[in-house]
């Protein structure tokens, strides 16, 4: 659904109609979809960016002062 959604060539009515959905659930899937390819968009500029950097400099970017559990207090 959300393939033939990005072509748009058909309105969020037709494709509701055509999937059997209610037009509500076509744009909160197709809003999910751009939120996801947003997020992997800064994603893959986060780790052009931090590729670039020095073994030094990403280990200070990661570098967590104090103690880190998992366990509970």
């Amino acid at each position: 659904m959300v393939v033939v959604a990005l072509r748009e060539d058909k309105t969020i009515n037709q494709l509701s109609t055509e999937f059997g959905v209610h037009p509500v659930a076509v744009g909160r899937r197709l809003e999910r979809e751009s939120q996801a390819a947003e997020l992997r968009e800064r994603k893959n500029r986060w780790l052009k960016r931090s590729s670039a950097l020095s073994l030094e400099a990403r280990r200070a970017v990661i570098h967590c002062p104090g103690e880190l559990s998992v366990r509970r207090p």
